[in-house]
């Protein structure tokens, strides 16, 4: 479980994000919004990278009371433009996200890797170095990194944005097992149709305030998304689904 209450960032004096209250349990919670709206900010700060005012709970427990490494453990994050320095392999750049662990080169540590390359398809990859490899393809391998960890908990910052629409497919399948095993995945995402698809719940965010929260297709409904992303949305569906065909200008645009 996560709770904020009375969150706020800053930063030059300029109000980024104001949560009066929300708490997010178990499910994938999908957070939606315009560009600058506070999304990737929410998510850094129930990690700790940006610096906040009020309360952010982890399990009950105020976040800066765990030591690093025990946050770690219980929150991983996949953030937004992962950057790898090094010309590691693909194996060993996912083995770190075993580190809060300790187990990297235990068995137990080696296992859960292995079933992450198998489950991202990075298999065939995993003796490459992040050199060799294309940008969809690192994307997956920091995807892999953050899955590693185990957590309770997952921040994944538009996961599939730089992949093809297969893997696209594939992340969002997962993110949902994971989620469907009782633990709490929060994904900030452009793609509305995959919040329909997939998610439980959507938080849709708007200049850093809570504007909407609900399951995705009371929030994802055409005059919420005319409003806060200033399209008109055409929806289609059928007896498994309503998903968004495409987008019109408003009305005086």
């Amino acid at each position: 479980m996560i709770r904020l209450s009375g969150v706020e960032v800053f930063a030059a004096k300029k109000k980024l994000l104001s949560i009066e209250d929300v708490s997010i349990g178990s499910g994938l919670t999908a957070i939606v919004g315009p560009n600058g709206a506070g999304k990737t900010t929410l998510l850094r700060a129930i990690i700790g990278s940006a610096a906040s005012v009020g309360a952010i709970e982890l399990n009950g427990r105020q976040a800066t009371q765990f030591p690093p490494l025990e946050r770690a453990r219980l929150v991983a994050y996949l953030p937004q433009t992962p950057t790898m320095y090094w010309p590691l392999t693909v194996r060993a750049i996912v083995s770190l996200g075993r580190y809060p662990h300790g187990d990297a080169d235990a068995v137990s540590g080696k296992a859960i890797v292995d079933r992450v390359l198998h489950e991202t398809g990075l298999e065939m990859f995993a003796d490459r170095t992040v050199a060799t490899l294309s940008g969809g393809e690192r994307a997956r391998v920091a995807l892999a990194r953050a899955l590693a960890v185990d957590a309770s908990a997952l921040l994944a910052d538009e996961p599939a944005a730089a992949l093809d629409p297969r893997f696209q497919l594939e992340i969002y399948r997962r993110l949902a097992a994971i989620a469907s095993d009782a633990k709490t995945v929060l994904v900030v995402t452009h793609d509305l149709n995959a919040a329909l698809t997939y998610a439980d719940r959507v938080l849709m965010i708007s200049s850093g305030t809570l504007v909407a929260d609900g399951p995705p297709g009371d929030v994802l409904n055409k005059s919420m998304i005319s409003t806060v992303f200033g399209v008109v949305p055409d929806f289609a569906a059928n007896a498994q689904s309503r998903h968004i065909v495409g987008y019109n200008p408003t009305p005086g645009d």
